[in-house]
């Protein structure tokens, strides 16, 4: 089953939300590439609709576990109302409101926030939003770390999985011309980390933490989505891959005003979410872990510049793609060799 029918999903919707009104059709969103997704209006309130097949959503011959979704479905019940997480949420910041889930289907019901605007499309302070992203995901890190009810019901191995095989294991075949002794160093150092980000972790991860997965509204209101990534792991999966694409956003912008916005964002983030953890940086962050952030953030751009993931985002934006592209594989080549690192951009 490659998708649910509209048929099924108003089924589903009947039996997991007897009280829900639905007035319009029910709409497929664009530009995921993991899961369908649906936005179905409703009198009091709309409806996302997401279901996570077999398989990446926009090539089936990627395998990809459905109960990515179960892990979705968890931590939004667990950082939601009355969930074990929920007082590190604050009105202003938090993922959207559960609603409801169909494990036999794959299918998860929540909140709408098609009101709030991706991150890249935002217009607030860079700072602000910096602040609030920074301290939630500290507050995140922080209050789970080595926390062993969630090391064992966030083992999201899969998704480590999918993630080795596509980003850390190929990461030197994504370098172009590059000569052969640096294409076996970035070898070894990627494929070095695929192999120990398998190992028990140290707190919860969002694990997607993106542009369009961050929604804004008038800089004060933010949601985060897309969790299915979500796992008991190690901070660079959130703050180096969050680190990445702001530097790939600000590489690609010519206007000098929308590269400030995202080196200063980045900043921001950086400087609360090393306040945030407080006493517990050094645990969680240690000089292995930093080192490890230059390495996943380099693999990241790689993937995202001349990868698996190289369809469709910043780089395809731009006239000059060629040269930026090359700039940003040197760029990740010496984040990786441990020649330049991501704290002093």
């Amino acid at each position: 089953m490659s998708e649910l029918s509209k048929q099924k999903l108003l089924s589903l919707i009947g039996e997991l939300l007897p009280q829900v009104e639905l007035t319009g059709e029910i709409e497929r969103l664009s530009g995921g590439n993991i899961n369908f997704v649906w936005r179905a209006e409703g009198k009091e309130k709309n409806l996302i609709l997401k279901y996570a097949p077999p398989h990446i959503a926009t090539d089936p011959n990627v395998p990809l576990s459905e109960k990515r979704i179960d892990f979705e479905a968890r931590v939004l019940r667990n950082l939601g109302k009355g969930g074990s997480l929920h007082s590190i949420t604050k009105a202003r910041i938090r993922p959207p409101e559960w609603y409801g889930f169909d494990p036999e289907h794959s299918l998860l019901i929540m909140e709408d926030v098609g009101h709030f605007k991706e991150l890249q499309k935002a217009t607030g302070s860079p700072q602000k939003i910096g602040m609030r992203l920074g301290r939630f995901i500290g507050k995140l890190h922080r209050s789970t770390y080595q926390d062993q009810g969630l090391k064992e019901n966030f083992h999201n191995i899969e998704i480590q999985k999918v993630r080795n095989q596509l980003q850390y294991q190929p990461a030197h075949n994504y370098l172009g011309s590059a000569d052969s002794e640096v294409i076996e160093a970035v070898k070894e150092k990627c494929q070095d980390l695929g192999k120990r980000l398998f190992k028990p972790g140290k707190c919860l991860v969002m694990g997607d933490l993106w542009p369009p997965s961050v929604f804004v509204r008038n800089e004060d209101e933010l949601r985060l989505i897309d969790w299915e990534f979500v796992h008991y792991g190690r901070p660079i999966q959130d703050v180096a891959h969050f680190a990445a694409h702001c530097w790939m956003w600000s590489q690609t912008n010519f206007e000098e005003n929308n590269r400030k916005f995202w080196m200063t964002l980045w900043e921001s983030f950086w400087r609360i979410y090393q306040n945030t953890l407080g006493t517990d940086f050094e645990k969680l962050c240690n000089k292995g872990e930093l080192r490890d952030f230059n390495i996943h953030a380099g693999a990241e751009i790689l993937i995202r510049a001349n990868g698996a993931f190289r369809s469709g985002y910043v780089y395809d934006r731009s006239a000059n793609q060629k040269k930026l592209r090359t700039e940003a594989i040197e760029t990740a080549i010496a984040l990786i060799l441990g020649k330049q690192t991501l704290f002093d951009w």
